[in-house]
């Protein structure tokens, strides 16, 4: 799911979790029609359930854990 697929079903409106992050509205959905910039992957990603490798894909590697 990205960000704009969970911000159109209701599972979190871009204004709470524009608070949760500190940011604009409008902030939050650039980033929905966009990308997350890298370095708030891992805060969306937290705030929303999201994968960070589903947030951004061309940076799944460096969000992946190591056991």
């Amino acid at each position: 799911m990205t960000l704009a697929d969970h911000l159109k079903q209701r599972r979190g409106s871009a204004s709470d979790l524009a608070r949760a992050l500190c940011v604009k509205h409008s902030t939050v959905l650039r980033w929905a029609a966009n990308r997350v910039p890298a370095d708030r992957v891992e805060a969306v990603a937290r705030a929303t359930g999201i994968d960070a490798g589903v947030l951004r894909p061309d940076l799944a590697k460096a969000f992946e854990r190591t056991t």
